[in-house]
């Protein structure tokens, strides 16, 4: 490191997790997201980010918005809720085809692979994933089996 720039390194910065930064964002009238999945035209790829906000326990170094869960029905209900929303977007969007599936959190793999069945089985019903060229999932490998 050139000693020149060793100032710097002592200065607080916010952790980079996404751009723009979450805080730029504002809430989304149900119209217009609607208006948008709709206008997308059928022949368009799409990516698919599926984000379980929960943890087991939250890491030291997080700066996810994540949640600590320890009771299995949060977990359950949520699983439900998104669920419905895979349904509600892939009836809302022309668009089918899907390029990349990324898994975030919060740590997914706290999902047992019962959900994660039930989740990509949604997936399935609404969208083509012939040409799914990518798929991540971000884990915790404490929990990793």
């Amino acid at each position: 490191m050139d000693r020149r720039h060793l100032h710097y390194a002592a200065q607080p910065a916010p952790r980079y997790t996404s751009y723009p930064a979450a805080t730029h964002f504002q809430p989304l009238p149900a119209e217009t997201h609607a208006a948008w999945l709709g206008a997308l035209d059928s022949s368009a790829a799409v990516s698919l980010y599926l984000h379980i906000p929960y943890c087991r326990e939250i890491c030291l170094y997080c700066a996810c918005h994540t949640f600590a869960a320890r009771r299995q029905e949060v977990i359950d209900g949520y699983v439900d809720a998104l669920i419905a929303e895979i349904d509600l977007v892939g009836g809302l969007s022309a668009a089918r085809r899907v390029r990349e599936i990324h898994w975030g959190g919060g740590t997914p793999n706290i999902l047992s692979p019962a959900d994660f069945d039930r989740i990509m089985d949604a997936v399935r019903a609404r969208f083509d994933l012939s040409g799914l060229h990518e798929h991540a999932v971000e884990i915790d490998p404490r929990l990793l089996t």
